[in-house]
């Protein structure tokens, strides 16, 4: 009880700080839109359940899209105020939408894992192969390059990485196209790959932080 109690405070809290430029506009209960792929965090239920969200004016809805590259899209142009994704996406929109960003907390370790169709017995058969991702140069594909260059694979030279959306897209495009022979996966995605194939690769491999929240620096009005 303790633990949700500090989680679901946390996450208020982040929302509050997420709001600062709201409060200046306005004295009615802060509207907060999070934009994430996999539905509400699990901050998110624990923070509705316990009633923080009420008890402290704050009224948070989530979005939930299909890649992470419509998710920072969305991010930087104002249609949501905060993201709970691969903190390293905060990374890319610096990069690459020259946005400063704000990591606002951290959410939860990378349980990620590199799982393959039923056929493919071991990583140095992904050679030649298709391997599916969100997006080419964050979180899970990241993770997915590191483990297999640990077996001399690499990209383009290799096997080709192709953009399908996010993770239950894929596991779905696995499931539909054997001719993807292997994606990054984190749950719940993992657990229902696990329980009904395509089957674990690789185990774990803890390369990247996990998600969080981060938001712009300069939010809107609203």
């Amino acid at each position: 009880m303790h633990m949700q109690r500090h989680i679901g405070l946390a996450v208020v809290a982040a929302l509050l700080l997420g709001s600062v430029a709201l409060t200046a506009q306005t004295a009615a209960p802060k509207k907060i839109k999070l934009l994430t792929l996999l539905g509400k965090p699990l901050q998110f239920v624990i923070a509705e359940k316990q009633g923080y969200f009420v008890k402290h004016g704050v009224n948070a809805e989530t979005e939930n899209l299909a890649s992470s590259e419509i998710l920072r899209s969305n991010l930087a142009n104002g249609n949501g105020d905060l993201a709970y994704l691969a903190v390293d996406n905060a990374v890319a929109m610096v990069e690459l939408a020259h946005q400063d960003m704000v990591i606002l907390m951290g959410g939860e370790g990378s349980q990620n894992e590199l799982v393959v169709q039923p056929e493919i017995k071991s990583l140095e058969e992904l050679r030649g192969k298709t391997l599916i991702v969100d997006a080419p140069n964050t979180a899970y594909a990241l993770q997915m390059k590191k483990i297999l260059l640990e077996k001399g694979l690499q990209v383009v030279r290799d096997y080709e990485m192709k953009p399908i959306g996010g993770t239950p897209q894929r596991l779905i495009a696995m499931r539909e196209h054997k001719e993807y022979a292997g994606s990054m996966l984190g749950p719940p995605a993992l657990i229902t790959a696990k329980l009904r194939k395509p089957r674990q690769g690789s185990g774990r491999h803890r390369i990247l932080p996990g998600r969080g929240l981060f938001r712009p620096a300069k939010m809107g009005a609203g």
